[in-house]
């Protein structure tokens, strides 16, 4: 426990420190010290074996802040290599809507299914839902849209994690997970599908109300569902882009949702923990980006760095590794079924798990819905299409 502390605290002060402005005078003192920089550097280790030992532990702070603050960006922007897949995206998006969604009492969720053919992991079923709305073409995410806004207006406002609720979920009803995907969801719809820009505010505008009465994602205050000062800003920037506000976060808020993103992603690679935050992360820092609020460069940075060869197929995108071409094969190959049974293919949605180090959460005769794949076919082929 007195380590798990240390950590923390330690991923806290050093995210903090991303936050200071690069002019704070000792950010410029090693300029020398560094080898050779590249947008894959790691910083992190390249800061820890120049100065090693907790005495050093504030040179390696102005170490790793000179790193990222000269490190060049490996921001992804649209990839040709990516092209041959869009002949097979219909395939996913069919596959995905005939086979993948609960139409239970007239609500369109996406689910994974057992053996026998039965949904399973509704707890999810709002992220995996919300992530297919913002990536399906207009028309065909609309069936989703429909339905979250059905549940809204049912439930004054709330988001769920699925519909109808199953009762092991009546005080947790949904989490800052499901909140991020819908974020996502609801700004890539706003990018891609102007014409439903309508139904898209109408449906913030009732889901502000409900945080506004509630203070909460929930009614029930469930700790999953309290609204961290990180989220509250991604919640508050959509407001703003959605002319539900007029004035827009301040950077200040900004500052605290970028020192949230690099606290948790520090976390997973200190820890060793299970890596799902460092995938909520990524896409926070997409959903910052479409809604005009890019992240800061030696955030980006960061969040890269901490990642590094833990083998997250979306976050090496996101990085522009070039193991990202890698993944090319992956994503071509999941419509053979020889494919789908080897170890690479028996994730429920591979994009939040390690491959370095964690195994296929499918169970056996189990199958997914396959939004990991849309996902890097739609962001890989541009955001905008």
């Amino acid at each position: 426990m007195e380590i798990k502390k240390k950590n923390f605290l330690y991923c806290w002060i050093v995210a903090f420190y991303f936050i200071i402005p690069s002019s704070f005078p000792f950010n410029y003192a090693i300029a020398a010290e560094l080898d050779k920089i590249t947008c894959t550097t790691d910083c992190n280790a390249e800061c820890l074996a120049k100065f090693p030992g907790v005495s050093n532990f504030f040179k390696q702070l102005e170490c790793r802040g000179k790193c990222f603050d000269v490190i060049p960006s490996c921001m992804p922007t649209a990839n040709p290599s990516f092209d041959f897949l869009q002949a097979k995206q219909q395939y996913y998006e069919e596959r995905l809507l005939t086979h993948f969604i609960s139409r239970e009492q007239n609500f369109s969720y996406i689910i994974s299914r057992d053996k026998e053919n039965n949904p399973i992991h509704q707890g999810d079923s709002l992220l995996w839902s919300s992530l297919a709305m913002g990536i399906l073409p207009c028309e065909k995410g609309t069936e989703i849209q429909n339905s979250l806004a059905k549940s809204l207006q049912i439930r004054n406002g709330a988001f769920v994690r699925f519909e109808p609720l199953p009762g092991e979920y009546a005080d947790n009803s949904t989490s800052r997970d499901q909140e991020t995907g819908v974020l996502f969801g609801l700004a890539m719809r706003m990018l891609r599908c102007p014409s439903h820009l309508p139904e898209i505010k109408s449906m913030w505008e009732l889901h502000r109300k409900f945080i506004a009465e509630h203070g909460s994602l929930c009614a029930s205050n469930h700790l999953n569902c309290r609204i961290t000062k990180g989220i509250s800003f991604l919640m508050r920037q959509l407001s703003f882009r959605l002319g539900l506000e007029a004035v827009a976060p301040s950077g200040g808020d900004k500052a605290i949702f970028e020192a949230e993103m690099v606290a948790s992603s520090m976390g997973v690679r200190i820890g060793n923990l299970t890596c799902y935050p460092i995938h909520l992360n990524t896409l926070q820092a997409i959903t910052a980006e479409i809604l005009d609020r890019p992240i800061k460069k030696r955030v980006y940075k960061q969040i890269c760095n901490d990642s590094l060869e833990m083998n997250i197929p979306l976050v090496d995108w996101y990085c522009n590794r070039e193991s990202s071409v890698s993944i090319l094969n992956w994503v071509a190959n999941f419509d053979n079924e020889d494919a789908l049974n080897k170890p690479e293919y028996r994730y429920e949605y591979r994009h939040q798990r390690c491959g370095k180090r964690e195994h296929p959460d499918l169970k056996e005769g189990a199958s997914s819905p396959g939004i990991d794949f849309l996902m890097l076919i739609k962001l890989a082929g541009g955001w905008n299409r």
